[in-house]
């Protein structure tokens, strides 16, 4: 979610700064110059925290998770912010929708929950799993060198914000806190996710899991283009950059200090089809 979306929202909401301030734990100076615009680069915390505030209104901390209660008016009219290629009339409320109502979709039914809003999962391509297969396999090796850290692959539920209004369910998710691993589901954010981009999926892993992962907590965040054979990395936290890689090279897996590295020219030699139709 950008300054400018929670800028609307506070708007709809009528919520003062102060209001803002009161709900977020966070000073109200700081709120009012964040969501002006004057800060340029607030830290990811303050902004994660302002946002849950515009679409919790309130916030209670069970064993260290927050939980959340949606206190959206009931007024369509009014509704949250939903990006434009988002909306489905499947889902004739889109922005309102719970955890809840993600469990009870059918069994046959793959789906993601991120900020309210549903988003259809079509199945993915065989060059798709291809990668997958192959990464899990390499990073089953590396927990040799991190015996804490747990390597996981879609579909699992991911409750990213510990709140009822996003599950996710990244390709590939390494967990190195056991706490957030229930039987279930994760949780909470994983320390490294990595999504392999499909045409269905493209602009939302892009655009709206980009902001969601930086802002939950994710360390390190792997956007794969089979198609262009790239690999955009983006570490988050201190650091906070970027960094862009082709299938000619050896990607290094920064949770690991870069100790080992991801050589993709091997992977893309394993990946075999007879033709592109």
């Amino acid at each position: 979610m950008t300054i400018e979306e929670m800028q609307r929202q506070r708007k709809r909401l009528g919520y003062t700064y102060a209001q803002i301030a009161r709900m977020s734990g966070v000073p109200e100076s700081t709120v009012q110059k964040v969501l002006a615009g004057i800060t340029k680069s607030p830290g990811v915390d303050t902004v994660a925290a302002i946002e849950k505030a515009l679409y919790t209104g309130s916030q209670d901390y069970t064993n260290g998770r927050m939980v959340a209660e949606v206190s959206y008016r009931n007024d369509l009219s009014d509704a949250p912010y939903v990006p434009e290629w988002a909306h489905d009339p499947k889902y004739p409320r889109q922005g309102y929708y719970t955890v809840l109502d993600y469990l009870n979709l059918p069994d046959d039914q793959r789906a993601e929950l991120i900020d309210g809003v549903l988003y259809d999962m079509a199945a993915p391509s065989y060059v798709h799993q291809a990668i997958i297969v192959e990464l899990v396999t390499f990073f089953r090796n590396m927990q040799k060198y991190h015996p804490g850290c747990h390597v996981c692959v879609s579909p699992l539920d991911v409750q990213l914000d510990c709140d009822n209004r996003t599950m996710v369910e990244p390709d590939i998710l390494i967990i190195c806190d056991p706490k957030k691993i229930t039987k279930p589901r994760i949780v909470g954010a994983p320390d490294l996710v990595i999504e392999v981009l499909s045409p269905s999926t493209r602009r939302k892993d892009l655009q709206i899991k980009l902001g969601k992962y930086a802002r939950a907590g994710v360390k390190e965040y792997w956007m794969i283009d089979p198609d262009a054979q790239t690999i955009l990395v983006c570490i988050f936290g201190d650091e906070n950059t970027t960094h862009m890689y082709t299938f000619d090279d050896k990607v290094p897996v920064w949770i690991s200090g870069g100790e080992v590295s991801v050589d993709f020219s091997e992977i893309r030699s394993n990946i075999t089809y007879t033709r592109d139709e």
